[in-house]
């Protein structure tokens, strides 16, 4: 496998997030410019554009009004991978030979990252329709603001 094959990935994963998006009611125009953005992404994977692919359909799906948990949830899996994909494509080179046992560690990690988002999709089902209790949004609230902490504590360590 070579850098080839990861700039097709990234095509691909993003031929499917089109996909999804339209299937979802998405206007074709925006989905279009998806597309082509991901063009971009697949020819330059160390741009911006990397960061536009995966931000994208997030901000689509906002408006669009009743999306399908089915679809919401195939975005959490395409977008990641399309995040994995394009980080290892901006950094091996287009000739360079990539061996698949490489790639291992890294799925095991994706793996371990939906797992956890699953779990978490399930918890939010067991949370009754109407309106949400103060305790849960404040749990909520809690448990994003520590996403983020520990994300700058790790960051700082890094750097």
């Amino acid at each position: 496998m070579n850098g080839w094959v990861l700039r097709g990935g990234i095509g691909a994963g993003a031929l499917v997030v089109g996909l999804v998006l339209a299937a979802e009611g998405v206007d074709w125009l925006a989905v279009g410019l998806y597309l082509a953005l991901a063009a971009v992404t697949a020819a330059i994977p160390a741009s911006a554009a990397a960061v536009l692919l995966v931000g994208y359909p997030a901000v689509a799906m906002a408006f669009v009004e009743d999306a399908g948990v089915v679809a919401v949830s195939a975005l959490v899996v395409l977008l990641h991978l399309l995040h994995l994909t394009t980080a290892y494509a901006a950094v091996v080179p287009v000739s360079a030979r990539l061996d698949v046992a490489a790639l291992r560690a890294p799925a095991k990690r994706f793996g371990l990252v939906q797992l956890a988002a699953f779990a978490l999709v399930g918890v939010v089902y067991l949370i009754p329709p109407g309106t949400t209790d103060e305790t849960v949004e404040l749990v909520g609230l809690t448990a994003a603001a520590g996403l983020v902490v520990g994300t700058v504590v790790l960051l700082r360590r890094r750097g």
